[in-house]
């Protein structure tokens, strides 16, 4: 079991953990009994504005919920990125239709580390360009737990409660994809820091394990 105590940490053990167990070793490192609330805003505030803004824009995409904040780049291995959903934007994309089944080009885990949001899981019967999807699973992740997912899963999140936050652990891009650059301005993404900053420091003090549902455990 590893011991980890604060996000350098859990990012020196990422370093080392090999490609054939690097989703078990995500899963532990987020499982950790950490104040991550608090470890996450002290790395963030430490993040000179410049090498945030540059490392933000290479992930943030236009016009999604949530927003995304990279808080560690690892080239060729993993990044580590704050997910912060605002709740009246998510309700603005989601009139919009704007909030759908989707697949990530990357392997991820995810650790809430403050609220909630209901989460569904899909069978494909098509393919990646072409998906004819079905519902395989639904569930209601809350703060502590603790998921896995391959990149080629088809999922959707809804109903966040305000401003729900997740830490994700974000694997070498599987799937390339050709997205023009951002549009957000540097201005708006140290506005976007500064709120989560300020949201991290509004919750709770904790350093409790994480929780793994059972559903995600076909895939350590």
């Amino acid at each position: 079991m590893l011991q980890m105590t604060s996000l350098a940490e859990v990012i020196a053990a990422l370093r080392d953990a090999g490609e054939e167990d690097f989703r078990a070793t995500c899963v532990e490192a987020l499982s950790a009994p950490i104040d991550w609330a608090a470890a996450v805003r002290d790395h963030l505030a430490t993040v000179a504005d410049k090498s945030f803004v540059d490392g933000t824009k290479s992930i943030f995409v236009d016009n999604v919920e949530p927003k995304t904040l990279l808080l560690h780049d690892e080239p060729g291995k993993f990044r580590i990125v704050l997910n912060h959903f605002d709740k009246a934007s998510f309700i603005a994309h989601q009139h919009e239709g704007r909030i759908t089944p989707h697949f990530h080009h990357f392997d991820f885990a995810t650790r809430l580390i403050g609220g909630s949001y209901h989460h569904w899981l899909f069978d494909n019967n098509g393919d990646l360009s072409a998906p004819r999807l079905s519902l395989r699973h639904r569930t209601k992740d809350d703060t502590g737990h603790v998921y896995v997912l391959p990149w080629d899963e088809f999922h959707c999140v809804l109903a966040p409660e305000p401003d729900t936050m997740s830490l994700q652990i974000r694997g070498p891009a599987k799937w390339l994809l050709n997205r023009p650059p951002p549009r957000t301005t540097t201005k708006e993404l140290l506005i976007a820091r500064d709120t989560a900053l300020g949201a991290l420091a509004d919750l709770p003090s904790a350093a409790e394990a994480g929780q793994v549902p059972d559903f995600f455990q076909c895939w350590l």
